[in-house]
């Protein structure tokens, strides 16, 4: 090699291990072909090489070190034998051109024409590489295709759960283009692991097993996972996918995620597709669950969700988020700051105050604390109050209860709405069946096979019209007077009896939300809050209901429940710690009756000379009022 001759490098890249094993070689081969007519070397240590890597991932291995040796200016050129072996990714791609010619490096694609040595030669490289991207955008809609067309034929897609195998069709590879024409493949039940999707809807449905309590016993029986698991335990998730899969009643659906690329990072993540899009196809014969013990375990299912709330504070026990339906303490996330809108949170020493959170991120400016203690009494004052209001217009309640039974009534959404959109969609469905059909696009086979699936769907929705085509259902019961006190002498019981549970009733009877406003009294620096909010005390009266799990019938009216309920009494409280000389008034009038002097009371009461002739003085007044 001549000391003057340039030293140039290659790059070179095979998507999968599925392509041929010598076209990364042939790459190379023409990229010192062309380094031989411009008088450049190539040495072996300046060829670089990525096999079975994506050109949409930015981090390959060959790549990095090809940067790496582009900045220490171990080459002065880059051979390559098109855009799309450097990358896939227009702007990934740009920015890596862009970025070894800013080191100076020239950059050659042999086959495209481009050299950076020309002035124009980003404007061709930009065109080339949103062609290179478009390319693995039209691949990929023709890999869904095919795939789509796979499912509608009863063939395997690559769908394959735990349950079941994939077999290839014999002769079906006589069929089949390409270099290596693979059999096409059917799906079948595997005996051995069928078993265990019966014994796990047993254990969940039948037996009253928890998801946990199931993957336990299966990873101690070693039962083997799916053929695409990674490791041999059970998890509970796991457990779950399998007891919510609609595979095991022969209802395969496919499509419902696609891939989305991150053009950032090159990073795969899965989105939803809208249920319009699915492919959804009746597979009878691949039934593994029988409909009782599937409606079973989807029944238990849906009285959990109903009970335990989701992740990330999902929607759980009546659509309550964790916070709600788990609180830490008596008020959490029922305290709104009015300033900022943000929950209060447990502050001061050993937690016995409650402080607005916002403070902590800087974007607020309400420094008060309130004493949980103080705030607890005053709250459960109040709901003695209501209950006891509550009780004197009960008439009024009863009055307004059967406005608001006649407005729910009203309200009632038409029971024959949801199945007569079903029916104008699957209407439409056959339409554009029919429309593909008359174009002459796609297998009249499997076309002819959906149309007759959707008609016997139609049939069936036609039967559910006509059933539903019947009286209403009954209107509720407007609570009698005798009804609602009764209750509300078991609510009074209830809130004694059970202190404990004081989150939920704070809850049920400000409706979920307490607002705190802060006031500062002139000439003073430290303030208190005040707390606003709407009582409602048949909210409470559900909140017990549901603590009791009463049936329907101890509620006919839906008053209790939640679902009819007048609007509650507004409260406007100062929370704030009575004078000391009003705590003490009772307690010194009484000990002044029993004949003791003032200097005795000072020191049995611990306080101040003026605060015992306060209190007693306040004690007199109130008797003599």
């Amino acid at each position: 090699m001549c000391e003057d001759q340039v030293i140039g490098a290659a790059y070179a890249r095979m998507s999968t291990e599925m392509q041929n094993e010598k076209s990364p070689d042939d790459q190379v081969r023409v990229c010192r072909e062309r380094a031989r007519g411009d008088r450049a070397a190539i040495p072996d240590e300046n060829v670089f090489i990525d096999r079975a890597v994506s050109g949409t991932k930015p981090d390959r291995d060959a790549l990095a070190a090809l940067k790496a040796a582009a900045k220490a200016k171990r080459f002065s050129v880059l051979y390559f034998e098109d855009l799309s072996r450097l990358g896939r990714e227009s702007t990934h791609l740009m920015f890596l051109l862009k970025e070894l010619v800013y080191d100076g490096i020239r950059v050659i694609s042999v086959n495209e024409g481009i050299d950076s040595a020309n002035d124009s030669w980003h404007i061709l490289a930009t065109i080339l590489g949103l062609q290179h991207e478009q390319y693995v955008r039209d691949l990929g809609h023709r890999v869904r295709r095919g795939q789509a067309g796979a499912v509608l034929d009863n063939l395997s897609a690559g769908d394959i759960c735990f349950g079941y195998a994939s077999e290839p069709i014999p002769g079906s590879e006589k069929t089949r283009r390409g270099r290596d024409g693979r059999p096409q493949k059917r799906v079948i039940i595997d005996a051995d692991k069928a078993r265990w999707v019966i014994k796990i809807f047993e254990w969940f449905a039948l037996e009253r097993m928890s998801m946990q309590g199931i993957a336990d016993k299966l990873t101690q029986l070693e039962v083997p996972k799916d053929h695409r698991a990674s490791t041999t335990g059970w998890h509970h998730d796991y457990v779950k996918r399998i007891l919510t899969r609609e595979k095991y009643i022969g209802k395969w659906t496919w499509g419902k995620r696609r891939n989305k690329r991150n053009p950032t990072t090159g990073k795969v993540k899965q989105e939803a597709v809208p249920s319009k899009d699915h492919v959804v196809v009746p597979r009878e014969e691949l039934r593994i669950v029988p409909q009782e013990l599937w409606d079973a375990a989807q029944a238990r299912l849906r009285k959990i969700k109903d009970v335990y709330p989701g992740p990330n504070g999902a929607a759980g026990r009546e659509g309550a988020s964790y916070v709600d339906a788990y609180p830490k303490n008596e008020f959490s996330g029922l305290l709104f700051c009015a300033s900022c809108d943000a929950r209060f949170v447990v502050a001061g020493s050993h937690g016995r105050y409650m402080a607005c959170g916002g403070i902590r991120m800087h974007r607020c400016d309400v420094h008060t604390h309130v004493p949980r203690a103080l705030l607890r009494s005053i709250l459960i004052d109040c709901m003695r109050r209501e209950i006891t209001a509550t009780r004197e217009r009960v008439d009024a309640i009863v009055e307004a209860t059967q406005r608001l039974v006649a407005e729910a009534v009203a309200r009632r959404p038409s029971e024959l709405d949801a199945p007569r959109a079903d029916h104008a969609r699957v209407e439409g469905q056959i339409a554009n069946l029919l429309a593909v059909a008359e174009s002459g696009v796609g297998c009249p086979q499997s076309i002819a096979r959906r149309i007759r699936e959707l008609d016997d769907r139609q049939n069936a929705i036609r039967g559910r019209i006509d059933s539903l085509r019947s009286p209403r259902q009954p209107t509720p019961a407007v609570p009698t007077r005798d009804w609602l006190l009764a209750e509300l002498h078991h609510l009074e019981e209830w809130i004694a009896d059970d202190p404990r549970e004081l989150a939920q009733v704070f809850r049920a009877l400000a409706g979920g939300r307490i607002q705190m406003i802060e006031v500062i009294p002139r000439g003073k620096k430290r303030g208190y809050f005040t707390a606003r909010f709407r009582a409602h005390v048949l909210g409470l009266l559900a909140e017990r209901n549901r603590r009791l799990g009463a049936a329907s019938d101890s509620d006919p009216t839906g008053l209790a429940s939640g679902q009819l309920e007048p609007e509650g009494t507004e409260y406007t409280i100062d929370i704030v710690r009575p004078a000391r000389s009003e705590e003490l008034a009772e307690e010194v009038y009484r000990l002044r009756a029993q004949g003791f002097q003032w200097k005795d009371l000072r020191k049995q009461l611990g306080c101040g000379y003026a605060t015992v002739k306060a209190a007693f003085a306040m004690a007199k007044a109130r008797r003599e009022s």
